[in-house]
């Protein structure tokens, strides 16, 4: 068994077996780490999160708007555009490292939550978004 030290910016090692799978998506803590120090996603969440719909009773709430936009954004950089693949990014220890938490939402919580982002931007019949979507198209 081979392991290797990694380093990260806060000191701290991390240590990598190499003889076995650690992480389908190692690429994606650099990434990460790299959108929060240039500002990228600090500008995502302020253009973003002031348009999200409310996350309904605050005691009953796990995850925040802002971990939940996360989470569906870094699935999305990683390939994984169906909700359906929430199991699979849970069980990657890489993918829980990149996001910072222990514990995604479920699909079921994802797919409330993208509905609601929805009606909050197209309006509760979505035809504001289709008409855009139809001009776009005959553009």
């Amino acid at each position: 068994m081979h392991s290797t030290a990694i380093r990260t910016a806060c000191g701290k090692s991390v240590f990598v077996e190499t003889d076995t799978k650690v992480s389908a998506f190692g690429g994606l803590m650099a990434a990460m780490h790299h959108l929060r120090t240039c500002g990228v996603l600090g500008k995502v969440y302020d253009a973003l999160l002031g348009t999200l719909p409310d996350r309904g009773q605050q005691g009953k709430v796990k995850h925040s708007a802002k971990d939940l936009l996360t989470q569906r954004l870094m699935g999305l950089m990683v390939g994984k555009e169906d909700l359906c693949d929430t199991d699979q990014l849970a069980a990657d220890p890489g993918f829980m490292l990149a996001i910072g938490r222990d514990r995604l939402a479920s699909t079921a919580t994802l797919s409330r939550f993208e509905q609601k982002a929805r009606r909050s931007a197209c309006g509760p019949s979505g035809h504001q978004c289709e008409d855009r979507e139809t001009e776009e198209d005959d553009g």
